[in-house]
C-alpha cells in the first residue's frame, strides 16, 4: 500500500490555486475562500484522504472552511493526482505574474527574472535557481536564490501533476480502483530484473523532466 498524501500537499495546492487567483486579479472573496480552505486543510485533525476514503465527498464539504466547490476539487486530486483549475491557472497567468507570486518575488524582479533569463514556467526557474543563472539576476543573490530553490522544490514537487503516484494509496484493496493493484508475484519479478538490469550496468539514466525542460 502506497504512503497516503499528507494534509499539507493538498494544502499546498489550494494555497496554490488562491496565489494566481489572485494574480489575476479575481475577486478577493474567492481568493480568500481558497486560502481559508487550505487553512482549515492543513490544520485539520484527520488525514483528509481517510476522511475521503470513510466518508466520501460528503465528509470533505463537512469539513469547516471547504464547501462544496472546493470539496469537489480535493476529490479530483485524491481520485486523480491531478488539479484541472491550477494547470488552467498556470496557462493563463503570464510569466511575471506567475513568478510575482512566490514569496520574496516582487513585480519589479519577476520583470527581470523573465526578460534576463528568458524563461516562463516554475519548472524552468527551479533550473536556473540551480545551475547558478538565477542568482547572478540583478537583486537575486546567492542567499535569495537559496530561498527560491527551497520553496519551488517543495512546490514542485508536492504539485498536483506529480501526486498521482502517491495519492492511490487507497488502492490498496479497498479504494475505488482496487483492481488495478498488481499481485505481489509481478511485483516481485519486476523488482528481481530491477536489481539484476543494476548489477550489469543496463538501467537508462533519466533526469526529472523539471530539470530537462529540452526533454
Amino acid at each position: 500500500m502506497m504512503s497516503r498524501p499528507h494534509n499539507n500537499e493538498i494544502a499546498d495546492v489550494l494555497f496554490r490555486v488562491a496565489a494566481l487567483l489572485e494574480a489575476q486579479r479575481a475577486s478577493q472573496y474567492r481568493v480568500r475562500a481558497y486560502r481559508n480552505a487550505a487553512k482549515a486543510v492543513r490544520a485539520w485533525p484527520r488525514p483528509v484522504a481517510l476522511v475521503y476514503q470513510a466518508e466520501g465527498i460528503d465528509g470533505l464539504d463537512r469539513i469547516p472552511g471547504v464547501g462544496q466547490r472546493i470539496s469537489t476539487l480535493i476529490q479530483g486530486i485524491l481520485l486523480t493526482g491531478r488539479c484541472p483549475l491550477l494547470d488552467r491557472l498556470e496557462g493563463q497567468v503570464s510569466p511575471e505574474d506567475l513568478f510575482a507570486t512566490l514569496p520574496g518575488v516582487g513585480d519589479a524582479l519577476a520583470h527581470r527574472i523573465h526578460h534576463e533569463l528568458d524563461i516562463e514556467t516554475l519548472e524552468e526557474l527551479e533550473v536556473t535557481a540551480h545551475d547558478g543563472r538565477l542568482e547572478r539576476v540583478f537583486g537575486v543573490g546567492e542567499r535569495r536564490a537559496a530561498m527560491i530553490r527551497r520553496i519551488l522544490d517543495s512546490l514542485l514537487s508536492r504539485s498536483a501533476r506529480r501526486m498521482a503516484r502517491r495519492l492511490r494509496w487507497f488502492e490498496g484493496g479497498n479504494g475505488p480502483h482496487a483492481e488495478l493493484h498488481p499481485p505481489v508475484g509481478l511485483l516481485l519479478g519486476v523488482d528481481e530484473e530491477y536489481r539484476q538490469r543494476a548489477a550489469a550496468g543496463e538501467l537508462h539514466l533519466v533526469t526529472p523532466r523539471r530539470f530537462n525542460p529540452d526533454h
